[in-house]
């Protein structure tokens, strides 16, 4: 498929790490760092109502109530059952999905916990979560 105006190949993006790597990519380039120096991923404002449910029902377990609390919010270890439901989750497999497929330029990263707070902002108030890497 080409652009209609002699730009080039249009990229079929079909998920969030299609359009998250390229940029990310380019603001190592600009700024002379290394892509595989990343440390962390940070999901702000999650919307998608699986991973919302399926943070409430890990929060929920854990013995928080009303969800996430603010940060620093609540830590699932990724062998626990909660995390393994966070890193199944559509903003969780994003990540993992993210690793796999630029593990060329990342290196080997891996996911070993995921953070989950509210975070409060001029506009409100929104679930956001925050991924720390581990290299292999």
């Amino acid at each position: 498929m080409y652009n209609r105006n002699g730009g080039g190949p249009i990229i079929p993006l079909q998920k969030w790490s299609d359009v998250a790597f390229p940029e990310y990519r380019h603001i190592c380039q600009g700024s002379g760092n290394n892509p595989n120096e990343l440390k962390y991923i940070f999901r702000h404002n999650i919307l998608n109502d699986p991973t919302r449910r399926i943070i409430l029902k890990a929060c929920t377990d854990a013995g928080t109530t009303n969800g996430p609390p603010k940060a620093p919010g609540v830590t699932w270890n990724i062998d626990t059952e909660a995390g393994k439901a966070f890193l199944g989750s559509p903003n969780g497999n994003g990540v993992g999905y993210f690793l796999l497929m630029h593990r060329a330029d990342l290196g080997w990263k891996i996911v070993k916990v995921g953070l989950c707070f509210w975070l409060s902002f001029e506009f409100g108030v929104s679930m956001t979560l925050l991924t720390p890497l581990a290299p292999v």
